[in-house]
């Protein structure tokens, strides 16, 4: 397949292009039909791709160098806590 992949060690910046596969292949929805033998093969291309043997041949990836924490860019008001605050999401309980 066509591809190209790159990244910044540094900045972990990445960028994958490949070839587009839209006319060679069917990406399936929630209401896509599937059949019995249909299910079975992607079941048993899903273990192999995730089989324990297969693991320890994984490149493993060293720690970031960038350290640098994440930033909240959001729009949000100014006291309105960013979607990074330790408490976004939670319900109070008043």
């Amino acid at each position: 397949p066509k591809l190209f992949a790159r990244y910044d060690p540094a900045t972990l910046n990445s960028i994958v292009v490949l070839k587009d596969l839209s006319d060679e292949v069917e990406f399936c929805t929630m209401e896509t039909d599937l059949s019995f033998a249909h299910c079975q093969s992607q079941m048993r291309l899903l273990a192999a791709l995730h089989s324990e043997e297969n693991h320890s041949h994984r490149e493993r990836l060293s720690s970031p160098t960038f350290t640098e924490p994440p930033k909240d860019y959001a729009p949000k008001d100014a006291d309105v806590p960013g979607t990074l605050h330790e408490n976004f999401g939670l319900k109070s309980k008043h």
